[in-house]
């Protein structure tokens, strides 16, 4: 996988779940992702998606 700088992008993962916000957490860093930034509830979620600017948001589908 050369070529791909993991290291430069910014990722938010929303999910209502410690546990599988922590495993997608830990697959992204694997990956080479630093900069994660998480928020448990689709409100936390929009501040922080103004706050962050993520390029990629990983987002649990059945959330309240």
């Amino acid at each position: 996988m050369s070529g791909y700088r993991f290291d430069r992008v910014r990722v938010l993962v929303v999910d209502d779940n410690v546990h599988m916000r922590k495993l997608v957490t830990t697959i992204l860093q694997a990956f080479g992702v630093q900069q994660i930034s998480e928020a448990e509830n689709g409100e936390r979620a929009w501040t922080v998606l103004r706050e962050t600017n993520p390029d990629v948001i990983v987002l649990d589908w059945v959330m309240e």
